[in-house]
């Protein structure tokens, strides 16, 4: 890998949202905006519970990692804090594609829900490498960096979600780095998707 790995700042969230949305064309996140994703890993470097890290190339950045310590938490937060900002970058997508809207009003409820709790409440949310230099080893070095951070904080390890159809290479990645896939499930849209565990024994050994 040639570059570094250091948190991301303010300056650098358009750069991240440039990354994302080349990195996942199509996808529902990516389809509530700019303004919206923008807000969100905003959210990532100014909140206490939110985690975000940068791969840097030659001074661009070329891919990121983002969680939190506590998803649930950062969630409730930031819907606090910025939720007007939110409805309002969410709004044009609603406009365009209205279907969408049942899956943020369900991603909202989830947020107040205080069953079936998780395993751990650390979550790896989104990994991005520009596509253009993928394969160059930024994407290990983010989950490793990010590793350390969670485990910095406190965590005991953390979870995180990727597609299970067509998505071959990232679940092999997932798996090639030591991450345990724990379960799958199926949304409301019949999206399957795998669930991946990582966490450390007493002697700090990821397991």
């Amino acid at each position: 890998m040639n570059g570094m790995i250091r948190p991301a700042y303010e300056d650098d969230v358009a750069a991240v949202v440039a990354v994302h949305r080349a990195s996942f064309p199509g996808f529902f996140l990516t389809s509530l905006g700019p303004r919206f994703l923008a807000t969100f890993y905003a959210g990532l470097v100014r909140r206490e519970l939110g985690i975000l890290l940068v791969a840097v190339r030659d001074g661009e950045v070329v891919g990121f990692v983002g969680g939190s310590p506590d998803q649930r938490r950062f969630y409730r937060s930031l819907v606090r804090r910025h939720g007007a900002r939110l409805a309002l970058a969410v709004l044009p997508a609603l406009v365009r594609h209205p279907a969408s809207a049942g899956r943020v009003l369900r991603g909202r409820e989830r947020l107040h829900a205080d069953h079936d709790p998780p395993s751990t409440p650390a979550c790896l949310m989104s990994l991005a490498v520009d596509p253009a230099v993928q394969a160059h080893g930024y994407g290990e070095a983010l989950v490793r960096a990010f590793d350390v951070e969670v485990r910095r904080r406190g965590g005991a390890g953390y979870v995180l979600t990727t597609d299970a159809v067509d998505n071959d290479a990232v679940n092999a990645f997932y798996l090639r780095l030591g991450l345990v896939r724990t379960r799958t499930s199926v949304t409301r849209e019949g999206r399957a998707l795998h669930e991946y565990t990582r966490r450390w024994t007493d002697e700090g050994v990821p397991s």
